[in-house]
C-alpha cells in the first residue's frame, strides 16, 4: 500500500473481511422469519459466529458428507443454517 501512495493500511477502507461484510449484508436483506444457508469448504465457523453476533436463530453447521468434497476429505464441504426471528 505504501508503495502505491494509498496511505496507512490501517486506515484503508475495505480492510474488513469480505465474508464478514457479505453475511451481514445477506442477512440483513433477509425477511423476518427467512432461512439463510451456506455453503462454504472453510469458513463455516466464521460465518455461524457472525450469524450469531447478528442476532440469527438456529445456527447450526455440519458437513455435507463425502460427496461433497473438493478433491479430499480436508477440504470438505460445510453447510450453515440460520434463521431470522420474525417480525
Amino acid at each position: 500500500m505504501k508503495a502505491l501512495r494509498l496511505g496507512a493500511v490501517e486506515t484503508f477502507p475495505f480492510l474488513e473481511p469480505p465474508q464478514e461484510r457479505a453475511i451481514a449484508e445477506g442477512y440483513r436483506v433477509l425477511k423476518p422469519g427467512g432461512r439463510m444457508v451456506i455453503t462454504d469448504i472453510r469458513a463455516t465457523a466464521v460465518y455461524g459466529d457472525e450469524l450469531r453476533k447478528l442476532g440469527a436463530l438456529d445456527v447450526e453447521r455440519r458437513r455435507l458428507g463425502w460427496r461433497f468434497w473438493w478433491g479430499n476429505p480436508i477440504a470438505a464441504t460445510s453447510l450453515v443454517t440460520a434463521s431470522k426471528p420474525a417480525a
